[in-house]
């Protein structure tokens, strides 16, 4: 049987890493059996965690050990975003003839949304995006401040030199942001012996929420736990309809090819498809909607399915007996949002 310690799980947010690390002590607490009591000995060196802890973790074992460690841990690529986004408006949008500029700020919007601008907004996402997928696309691509002649054009202008800043402020500065711990790991894994050292500490790893991976990721567990002369159990768990982080890089059709290359090299395929947290009446409404027609065409378009969840007993999960519960449901905002999702 494997140590607790070799036995990596992985997730995507602080709150579902610690739910998760409760909820194994729990279940170990309740069990008389040795493996139990060995693992709750050692509990401390359990490796549960998000997926930048992992790294981060590793990377100080690795060759760049230095750099972790004479890294600012934890830079905020918001912080980073506003001083490069400010440095950007202040000293090469002037360069740009005034008319000119006038016209093009004009064709963006500039000035839409008040205080919280509906441009910044959108360059905040974007470049955020960019920072942690260094090979990400713009369009249309980013082109010299004499050829720009479209607000579209413009746009992409100011998100290149944007994020080419944010990458300069972070190399000055020695920073560890949350995406370079990401991108340092998956390079530092180039080593093949240090990737064969850190493929050796684990027997099994579970990836919770994979719906939200990305590009650099999947490179990270493919090469770990696909590759290699030692063979690791991998178990990812994921549902694409709850992909929620794209603003932050994630990419649900990295899932689906990493689905199907996990299916190519043998792996099972489990649906769960019971729900115990939710009331019945939450999941009627929930079936209604996403069963109807113009949203199951999307999911095959996907080659993604929706089964609908089986009703589960509410009081194995929580301990909690279900009390009941009002739904106000209005046909026609229902429909309203059918169509408006369809259009996504």
């Amino acid at each position: 049987a494997a140590q607790i310690g070799q036995t990596l799980c992985v997730t995507f947010t602080e709150k579902a890493a610690s739910e998760l690390k409760a909820r194994i002590y729990a279940k170990l607490t309740s069990s008389d059996s040795p493996a139990a009591r060995t693992a709750l000995e050692h509990f401390t060196e359990n490796q549960i965690g998000t997926i930048h802890e992992f790294c981060l973790r590793q990377l100080a074992e690795s060759p760049r050990a230095n750099i972790v460690e004479s890294a600012m841990a934890n830079a905020k690529e918001d912080e980073i975003f506003e001083e490069a986004r400010e440095w950007v408006y202040r000293t090469l949008w002037p360069a740009f003839p005034a008319d000119k500029l006038a016209r093009l700020l004009a064709e963006c919007k500039f000035g839409s949304g008040g205080r919280q601008r509906t441009f910044d907004t959108d360059l905040r996402q974007k470049a955020i995006f960019c920072f942690s997928a260094p090979g990400a696309l713009l369009w249309p691509a980013a082109v010299d401040e004499q050829q720009v002649t479209t607000g579209a054009e413009f746009k992409s202008f100011t998100l290149q030199h944007i994020v080419d800043k944010m990458r300069e402020i972070v190399a000055q500065r020695n920073l560890m942001t949350f995406a370079g711990m990401i991108t340092g790991f998956a390079d530092a894994l180039s080593d093949a012996e240090f990737a064969e050292r850190t493929r050796s500490r684990f027997r099994f790893a579970l990836i919770d929420e994979f719906q939200d991976t990305d590009t650099v990721q999947w490179q990270i567990f493919r090469t770990l736990f696909l590759s290699g002369t030692k063979k690791t159990r991998l178990i990812v768990v994921g549902d694409p309809k709850q992909a929620i982080y794209k603003f932050r890089g994630a990419d649900v059709f990295v899932y689906l090819q990493a689905r199907s290359e996990l299916t190519a090299a043998g792996a099972v395929h489990e649906v769960l498809d019971t729900n115990y947290r939710s009331a019945p009446e939450l999941l009627q409404v929930q079936n209604a909607i996403f069963s109807a027609p113009a949203i199951t065409g999307i999911w095959h378009d996907l080659q993604v399915e929706y089964q609908p969840p089986l009703q589960g007993d509410k009081t194995r999960s929580t301990g909690d007996s279900f009390t009941g519960a009002e739904f106000y449901y209005t046909p026609n905002y229902a429909k309203a949002n059918e169509e408006k999702f369809a259009r996504v």
